[in-house]
């Protein structure tokens, strides 16, 4: 309560100080810094400097942000077009952290940060002739720790029984996501281990940050890989064999209860109980409203209403892959948008033919269904022979961790 009450009435005097008044509040905001989380803002604080953090609210603005800590239109506008070739300030996220850095002295506004992602933060910056912006890393700290169990009911149950938090399991389930379906592979006495990051902020644990190195043992087939990154700056795991675990598609789009209706040639409808004919897609039971992912990049070639479908998306991913998406209540992408690998499409629903929430799933090889459970998929991506030295020292550093 105590909390809550010194958060809000921080709120209640941002929206209406000039930064000139900010000095006054110096007091109250170092006293909340010991009960809130350990805000980014502070990281970017340099001596003789005060800041002020808060996350974005549901529904807000970047013009009603800023001027919930006084921020003038002139400058809004200014940072508006500053940061206009690094990030666009007109589409901030809630949830995301917004920090404003001023001068202890004077009062006076220095910088304006906007937590991008857990990676980066855009820093604009007043300088004599204007504003700046630019991207720049979040200084983590970042410790290493080790964590293994086995499972009996479930991944996430299994980590934090081994006291790592749910993070964990879901950095764990993102490394291996491409070669196991945590839903419906996982058997009891499966097993993992892993070396991960632990990242730190301003002395306090922030957040798991890369899988370095983990085993899975599921169903006594072993997976392991390593985090690498390539000298073209981009990081992901790879096996021992130089092959990368990312696979084309991600083995489901969305996280869901249980499969309701699987791939097959001959069915009944649920209403009518008459043949239906082929059910050639997975349908996937989950809540409405369950984000969808493209499990794969590539361009929206459909998005909309689609008969029995409903809101549908179709994402054309080469010349030969497609796959559906059907029964959305809400589309979130349009027809001739380009999509990456797990960007959210839609959102479960129970539009067109449908009888509850779930989401119809289809993979279409050179236009023919396939069952995309069992379909063998291209393998990853090597290692770039630039880098094969380097990737053999790095998998070495693990050679202990594997007992190889």
């Amino acid at each position: 309560m105590k909390q809550t009450l010194i958060v809000a009435l921080i709120i209640i005097a941002g929206a209406a100080a000039a930064f000139v008044g900010l000095r006054n509040e110096a007091h109250i905001t170092t006293n909340v810094r010991e009960i809130l989380p350990p805000w980014i803002g502070y990281a970017f604080t340099g001596e003789g400097e005060h800041s002020m953090s808060r996350k974005v609210e549901a529904g807000k603005t970047f013009a009603e942000v800023a001027e919930s800590f006084g921020i003038g239109y002139e400058d809004m506008l200014a940072m508006v077009d500053a940061a206009k070739d690094t990030y666009n300030l007109e589409k901030i996220v809630e949830g995301k952290e917004v920090s404003v850095i001023v001068n202890e002295t004077t009062g006076v506004l220095e910088k304006f940060l906007y937590q991008i992602n857990n990676e980066e933060v855009l820093v604009a910056e007043k300088q004599e002739n204007g504003w700046t912006a630019e991207r720049a890393p979040i200084p983590y700290e970042t410790k290493r720790a080790e964590i293994e169990g086995v499972i009996n009911s479930s991944l996430f149950a299994a980590i934090t029984a081994a006291g790592g938090d749910e993070r964990v399991a879901l950095a764990l389930a993102e490394a291996f996501g491409w070669q196991i379906d945590f839903v419906t592979d996982i058997r009891e006495g499966d097993s993992f281990k892993a070396i991960y990051e632990k990242r730190f902020l301003n002395g306090n644990y922030v957040a798991p940050g890369n899988i370095l190195a983990a085993e899975f043992v599921n169903d006594d087939r072993i997976t392991e890989g390593i985090y690498f990154v390539t000298s073209d700056g981009k990081g992901g795991h790879y096996g021992p064999d130089g092959l990368s675990l990312e696979k084309i598609f991600l083995r489901s789009p969305l996280s869901y209860k249980y499969i309701s209706s699987g791939f097959s040639y001959n069915r009944l409808s649920p209403v009518t109980r008459t043949n239906w004919g082929p059910h050639r897609a997975i349908d996937y039971a989950a809540d409405h409203g369950t984000p969808v992912v493209t499990v794969g990049a590539g361009t929206v070639s459909s998005a909309g209403w689609n008969g029995g479908l409903g809101n549908a998306v179709f994402v054309r991913h080469n010349d030969t892959y497609t796959t559906v998406y059907g029964h959305f209540s809400r589309v979130a992408v349009r027809k001739g948008q380009k999509v990456e690998q797990g960007q959210v499409v839609g959102y479960v629903g129970a539009t067109g033919d449908a009888t509850g929430p779930h989401l119809h799933f289809e993979l279409r090889k050179f236009g023919t269904r396939v069952n995309p459970l069992t379909i063998e998929l291209p393998p990853g991506d090597p290692v770039p022979a630039g880098d094969k030295e380097r990737f053999a020292a790095t998998l070495a550093e693990f050679a202990e961790f594997f007992g190889d």
